[in-house]
């Protein structure tokens, strides 16, 4: 339902009809300040958990999705990961029109499809016409399936209507073709798409499945996407992108059909490598595009929280009076503010946030180590963790994001640094997480991580170099397996599953002093574990943290 506050400011609400009372109810809360026309779903995770999902177009530009607690009694007011994805008009500004919105059984996963439409640039200053898309989203990832309005209709308003019978076999929409200042209705079939979207759905779950199910030690083969991605299982909740062995010109694909990286600099500059790619001189690296999106931003959760994990591998020491940049994230303002940094100076790691004048530098790294690196962001700081060991954490200025929001995130180096002057380095198997992964989480990740070759010990201005990443006794490996299934205990049935082999056979490297040296696809280290608390309080529209202790 639709209403309207005291100050004439529209809300959304629900109402339903309780059986012990035998009455309608209103729901406790409005959420959707200056929404209008929302459109209504069920969700359905088991037989016990029944929730419905709220959609509606917004004065800010974009499409809100807003969760009922079960049975639709009350809304959660922070919106969920996919809020504002979806903008009302190129430049995401005015109220636009109503989405189709519905939810169905793909391959045996509960998904969303979507409607709306989406304008050509700059059409939106023109009056130019809108071309009809579907999505489908579990609420996590998001893929556009393509256009499905007739190429010369101006579409509008749209609804989607599905056969759900068992093999969801057929799928409408039905939608407004604005003509003249005059509306009329359009019904067209697209129950050919559901092939494509039970394709993209079975690469989500399969990929899930064989990240989840990861493993050193097993002989079972898979064929997707191909091995050495894993070492271990990788937590796959919440995981929405994923850069790894998919690279073809100058785009590193998401292997969750989402949203591709750009990779800059010279051919000469970058290299294929298991996994990933190797960047070497100024100008090399990779964009993740976060708001660099136009009119739809499949990942503007990052304006709320992330997990964005790495793995790398630092190939030559800078000079002792300069830093190279590796993973950050820049705003979108006229500046391009770097919201945060991770650098690496010739001895130590180097965080700067804002664009700040007094960075500040953490633990000491060595040369063709492999290390996972990850930043976090949740409602008010920034953490960074290195092989799950927190090095850094600091609150950041929220004012920000009060007019401007993440354009991307740079990996392996930063092209739109002009003073750089570029390192040498490799990254593999980027992941990018929807909300902040705590100490369980990232004891899985690192105790996932695959060893990257080594290219060769390099020498530091005043000496040789006299260490590398290169493999542990298996005595050390035991007890941090050990360890973990102790921190784990109380996810067992995870622990029982089919186990998957996404990992190389070992590799062989040198060591700094020259010798070749046989190493394992992991590089294991002590068996510590911090656990790490959330901070559960986010400004207006961060998303929640959804457990089972949830109450609001």
């Amino acid at each position: 339902m639709q209403a309207k506050g005291n100050d004439g400011t529209n809300v959304l609400l629900s109402m339903r009809l309780s059986n012990s009372v035998n009455k309608w109810e209103l729901s406790y809360e409005t959420p959707g300040k200056g929404c209008r026309d929302p459109t209504l779903a069920k969700w359905k995770e088991d037989e016990d958990d029944e929730r419905l999902f709220m959609m509606a177009h917004c004065a800010g530009g974009y499409y809100d999705v807003y969760e009922s607690t079960p049975n639709g009694v009350s809304w959660y007011k922070l919106g969920e990961p996919i809020t504002r994805v979806w903008g009302n008009s190129r430049n995401r500004s005015g109220y636009g029109v109503p989405s189709g919105f519905t939810t169905a059984i793909i391959e045996g996963k509960e998904v969303m499809l979507i409607t709306a439409p989406v304008y050509l640039k700059d059409d939106n200053e023109k009056g130019g016409k809108g071309r009809l898309h579907l999505w489908v989203t579990d609420n996590a990832r998001v893929y556009d399936v393509g256009p499905v309005s007739r190429e010369a209709d101006d579409a509008a308003a749209s609804s989607l209507l599905l056969n759900s019978g068992k093999d969801n076999k057929e799928l409408i929409s039905l939608y407004e073709n604005k003509k003249d200042e005059k509306y009329n209705l359009v019904a067209v079939s697209l129950t050919e798409k559901l092939e494509r979207i039970k394709e993209v759905v079975k690469t989500w779950k399969d990929l899930d499945s064989a990240l989840k199910k990861c493993s050193s030690v097993s002989s079972t083969t898979v064929d997707l996407p191909k091995k050495g991605m894993c070492n271990g299982r990788v937590p796959t909740d919440e995981l929405v992108g994923f850069l790894s062995g998919n690279f073809s010109e100058n785009t590193w694909r998401d292997e969750y059909l989402g949203v591709n990286a750009i990779v800059h600099g010279p051919a000469e500059k970058r290299r294929e490598v298991p996994n990933g790619l190797t960047f070497k001189g100024s100008g090399a690296g990779a964009e993740w595009p976060v708001g660099d999106m136009g009119q739809t931003v499949p990942y503007y959760f990052a304006n709320n929280e992330f997990t964005l994990v790495a793995t790398v591998s630092i190939h030559e020491v800078p000079k002792e009076d300069s830093s190279i940049p590796l993973m950050g994230v820049r705003m979108n303002d006229t500046k391009g503010t770097v919201l945060f940094r991770l650098s690496y100076t010739h001895d130590k790691w180097l965080t700067i946030a804002e664009d700040a004048d007094d960075p500040e530098d953490v633990d000491e790294w060595e040369p063709n180590k492999t290390y996972q690196v990850a930043l976090r962001m949740d409602g008010d700081e920034w953490t960074v963790f290195v092989d799950k060991k927190e090095i850094h954490n600091t609150n950041y200025n929220e004012d920000l994001f009060d007019t401007h929001r993440i354009s991307h995130f740079y990996i392996g180096g930063d092209s739109k640094d002009q003073s750089a002057t570029g390192g040498h380095v490799t990254v593999t198997n980027v992941m990018l997480y929807n909300e902040e992964l705590l100490g369980k989480e990232l004891y899985k990740l690192r105790t996932s991580k695959v060893t990257i070759p080594s290219l060769g010990a390099e020498k530091k201005p005043t000496e040789q170099v006299a260490s590398t990443d290169v493999s542990v006794a298996s005595e050390s490996w035991r007890e941090e397996s050990t360890s973990y299934e102790e921190l784990a205990e109380d996810d067992t049935d995870e622990q029982e599953e089919e186990i998957v082999d996404l990992v190389p056979a070992a590799s062989s490297s040198t060591d700094a002093a020259g010798s070749s040296v046989s190493e394992p696809a992991i590089a294991t280290e002590s068996a510590e574990s911090r656990e790490f608390s959330s901070r559960g309080q986010y400004p207006a529209f961060r998303r929640r943290n959804v457990s089972a202790s949830h109450a609001e």
